[in-house]
């Protein structure tokens, strides 16, 4: 179902205003030219912001194209003629141009005429008014020459006047009217206007549409973006169409304005990052800080990477520039990609769950997934009952978090110590009663899960600081609807405190060879001289080319599982590796590409992950 994006009464206020003109026309009331010169300025801004969002949608033809840069050029022409004009008058000077906003109405219908009729469905009422605004503008163009003493039709000049001007205004109207029904009811078709399939709707680009944040501002042309050839090109055109829904001028207007703004924004960002960074940097590689500053703003303006990521991917060294245009940033996947592909609930359908831990596991457990048990649900700051849950806390080591987090953020882990006691990483000692009890107070914001905690494989344990590490996974449907693994990094805690191993957490990570299940160097999100491990940070283990066990094992776990939440097109898998076997802990249907992309120093657009993404993205969006 398509939904206008102009949400007042449109046609009864067009009527409306029509009316009144009318009357005003027939008491020769003056105030009627200018309505007339008001109504023409909107009216070519209106035509310019259609002609904007439909170029930066791209996927127009040579002529299609022609077509709506000719619109935008016309109406760019008549709105700053209508700006100047009282401007002229102001300053008493006749600069030639009171009438050329009337010559240049003259090709709107033309060129609106030729545009519907490349369309696959014709828009006869649109077409039809457009032909009523060309009829009222030639009528109103005739009464301007009578005025000029050219024809005599029995009028005074005062009445030829008011005539024309409403002549005139009636066809604006009509244009109006016409422009209301094909943004509205006709903004799905082809030729100009772009297909959109009934099932899914264009989704807004800010809240609550698509992206929860306005910046970087999507692409006007796609200058900058990748070669055409490769994966990562597809998927930013086709996140960049997203956000400039057909016909949306409201959303239009605000893409021109975060564009215009966003060189501002990117070097107040780059400044920022510059005082954290920029020294550190300035050794490492004798760059100075003002060319780290011109380099940060020229990847945000062209290739719409924010300045922090910079220095996460290390733009600052020699040929990765080169690649800028390959990577895909944490926006557009989270915030774009990943949300025109997740399922959609209907009253028939609920998609698999893998936001709640609890309807995971129980997901799991039905479909044979092995994952890591949980004990109690704790909600509203009381314990819940359930027929999968225990009523007494075993002994045994215990992890405590969110149903509904992401990111290990308000995670607790708790080591079974003796006698009933359980201790914190922090070194806090609880009975049972009294865990129970924290939990549940923990559950009045959010409810909170306690859960089995599982040791790593004897060959692992020298790789953590005391949380347990897990493998990073991304697997996606492919192009023959299996489920393949893609991409994998390798999670590491680095301090003895802490509960989790996440990397945006200050933990370490390294890429892993998806063939071979070999480790690269670790790396984190800390910007320092020494920012790339061959050893643990912590512990001191070897870490690079080291062996994962079970390897094979945990890939088919990955694929299994994804069989099992075959609704996603793509999931971050959290697998641990335990002394029996690999093990799920958690599943995500927004993961992030930067501890993939970081921990390989290389894009993730132009990979195997890359390719299937844009071919999910590509087979989504045909009708």
């Amino acid at each position: 179902m398509n939904q206008s994006p102009i949400r007042w009464p449109v046609p009864a206020a067009l009527a409306t205003i029509t009316a009144l003109a009318a009357l005003a026309t027939a008491v020769n009331l003056r105030f009627i030219e200018a309505m007339l010169d008001s109504s023409t300025g909107v009216f070519g801004v209106l035509c310019a912001l259609v002609a904007v969002g439909r170029l930066a949608r791209g996927g127009l033809g040579a002529t299609a194209r022609a077509g709506w840069l000719a619109l935008l050029a016309l109406a760019v022409v008549v709105a700053c003629t209508e700006f100047a004009e009282p401007f002229s008058e102001l300053k008493g000077h006749d600069f030639g141009i009171d009438n050329v906003d009337d010559v240049l109405l003259l090709a709107a219908a033309p060129i609106g005429l030729w545009l519907t009729a490349r369309m696959e469905r014709r828009p006869a009422v649109a077409q039809l008014l457009l032909l009523v605004g060309l009829a009222a503008q030639l009528a109103g163009a005739v009464l301007d020459l009578s005025n000029a003493q050219r024809f005599n039709l029995g009028l005074s000049v005062s009445r030829a006047e008011s005539y024309a001007d409403f002549a005139q205004f009636l066809s604006l109207m009509s244009y109006f009217m016409a422009i209301w029904l094909l943004v509205a009811g006709g903004a799905q078709q082809r030729a100009g206007l772009g297909p959109v399939r009934e099932a899914a709707p264009a989704v807004s680009p800010y809240p609550p549409g698509l992206r929860t944040t306005r910046y970087p501002p999507p692409f006007l042309f796609g200058f900058g973006l990748a070669d055409s050839r490769s994966p990562a090109e597809r998927i930013h055109r086709v996140c960049n169409k997203a956000l400039w829904p057909a016909g949306d001028v409201v959303l239009t207007a605000r893409n021109l304005a975060t564009i215009a703004l966003w060189p501002i924004i990117a070097s107040a960002r780059a400044l920022r990052s510059l005082r954290r960074h920029g020294r550190t940097v300035q050794r490492i590689t004798g760059k100075s800080r003002w060319r780290q500053f011109v380099e940060q703003v020229a990847l945000a303006v062209r290739h719409r990477i924010p300045p922090f990521y910079y220095y996460v991917y290390e733009f600052y060294r020699p040929g990765q520039p080169r690649l800028a245009a390959h990577y895909l940033m944490r926006y557009e996947t989270k915030e774009i990609a990943y949300r025109l592909l997740y399922p959609q609930a209907g009253p028939d359908y609920e998609p698999t769950p893998l936001k709640d831990k609890m309807a995971f596991a129980r997901h799991c457990r039905v479909s044979g997934i092995r994952h890591v048990d949980i004990f109690m649900l704790f909600e509203a700051g009381a314990r819940v009952d359930g027929g999968d849950l225990i009523g007494r806390l075993p002994a045994t080591d215990l992890f405590v978090k969110r149903v509904l987090g992401k990111g290990g953020r308000g995670s607790e882990l708790w080591r079974y110590a003796e006698s009933g006691i359980y201790r914190s990483a922090q070194g806090e000692e609880r009975d049972a009663d009294s865990l129970v009890a924290h939990v549940a107070a923990l559950s009045l914001d959010q409810p909170y899960v306690i859960q089995r905690a599982v040791r790593n494989h004897p060959d692992l344990l020298d790789l953590s600081a005391g949380a347990l590490c897990t493998v990073r996974m991304l697997s996606c449907r492919n192009e023959v609807g299996d489920f393949e693994v893609t991409c994998a990094a390798f999670r590491m805690s680095v301090d003895p405190v802490s509960a989790v191993d996440n990397f945006h957490a200050g933990g370490v990570a390294a890429a892993v060879d998806v063939a071979t299940g070999r480790l690269g160097r670790a790396t984190g999100l800390q910007i320092e001289e020494a920012g790339w491990h061959d050893r643990h940070p912590f512990t001191g283990a070897q870490v690079a080319g080291r062996q994962l066990p079970m390897w094979p094992e945990t890939i088919e776990l990955a694929r299994r599982a994804h069989r099992a939440f075959s609704d996603y097109v793509v999931i971050g898998w959290d697998i641990a590796m335990l002394e029996d076997g690999p093990c799920i802990i958690e599943g995500n249907r927004g993961p992030d590409v930067d501890i993939h992309q970081r921990t390989a120093l290389a894009p993730i657009g132009d990979g195997r992950f890359g390719e299937l993404l844009a071919f999910n993205l590509e087979r989504r969006s045909r009708p």
